[in-house]
């Protein structure tokens, strides 16, 4: 049963790399259509200084209310002060249901709200539902990824999920789109830094974002020699792809961590994916079930994977990849 106390379902807006992590933007668009079978509103909290753009931004895409916070000590994350803010916000205005990024930053933050406010959680989230009793459900991988769970959170509030990015789109951008905007005063001397950042800096990556890929090869246990990641990198070369692997490449150090798609790695959701030697754990479909085409090559007929490509190849990727780069190059 919905509690009437608590109304509003809330994104807090990470806007540190908006341009390339797209999941608030992802999140808002999945809570408008939650909101409307619950009958509420979608508000999205932004703190830091200086954030016009970022109001724009997210009134562009859809949010009905924008909670702001501004303050020159706000410019750079911290989490003892963004805590602190969040949790004493959510006191006042009672969300029902909170969303945050499933990045490292998510990670981090999420847990520490939820265990000031006495609530549950559910991390790196694949789905989100209203159930009939308008309880959110929140679908997660679970068991080393071998099963999906269904949680629900049933008599505390508000609801806490993170969600990553790629698991839902974003709307287009709306440039007649309205929001309330609520700009809350803070006393940010109140509030105790226990870890204080004296500085930060951006690593930039030398790969094309994973997520955003049009075409992309990954490698799974079945695939993962040194050779053969270096036939999948010319594969994906000629391709004009993005290599990425699943859990036991990485773990050889054959392919760095940002390549990771699973659970713990990236979701994505290309024209193309190509599938080499991955069993099809549930971890890893959760994250490329939105891909438009798959195509999976495994010796093993009863694998997983066969399950959710479009077009399977039983035999082996070795062989497969090696035909192929052969016609390609010609």
């Amino acid at each position: 049963m919905k509690d009437l106390t608590y109304n509003g379902i809330w994104i807090f807006g990470d806007h540190r790399n908006y341009f390339q992590d797209r999941v608030t933007l992802q999140l808002i668009n999945r809570s408008k259509e939650l909101a409307n079978s619950i009958n509420t509103y979608v508000g999205v909290v932004l703190i830091g200084d200086t954030v016009d753009e970022y109001i724009l931004e997210y009134t562009a895409h859809g949010a009905d209310k924008i909670f702001i916070i501004e303050n020159k000590k706000l410019k750079n994350y911290s989490s003892d002060l963004y805590t602190s803010i969040l949790v004493d916000l959510i006191d006042h205005y009672k969300p029902e249901i909170l969303l945050i990024s499933g990045s490292d930053f998510g990670r981090e933050i999420a847990p520490r709200i939820a265990a000031r406010l006495r609530t549950g959680i559910s991390s790196d989230c694949i789905s989100l539902q209203i159930n009939d009793r308008g309880n959110l459900v929140q679908i997660s991988p679970s068991y080393h990824g071998n099963s999906l769970a269904e949680i629900v959170t049933p008599e505390t509030r508000p609801q806490i999920a993170t969600v990553r990015q790629g698991v839902f789109n974003e709307q287009k951008h709306d440039y007649h789109a309205q929001a309330e905007l609520v700009r809350v005063e803070v006393d940010v001397n109140r509030y105790e830094e226990k870890v204080k950042i004296r500085a930060t800096g951006r690593i930039e990556s030398q790969d094309t974002d994973l997520e955003n890929a049009e075409c992309v090869v990954c490698v799974g246990r079945g695939y993962s020699k040194r050779d053969n990641i270096r036939k999948a990198r010319e594969l994906a070369k000629l391709m004009d792809a993005e290599i990425s692997g699943t859990r036991p490449v990485l773990e050889k150090n054959l392919l760095s961590d940002d390549r990771l798609i699973g659970q713990t790695g990236k979701t994505v959701k290309p024209q193309l994916l190509m599938v080499l030697g991955a069993s099809g754990a549930v971890q890893f479909t959760a994250s490329i079930r939105n891909s438009d085409c798959i195509v999976a090559v495994n010796r093993d007929p009863n694998a997983a994977i066969f399950k959710y490509c479009d077009i399977g190849i039983v035999g082996d990727a070795g062989s497969i990849v090696t035909r192929l780069l052969k016609e390609l190059k010609k």
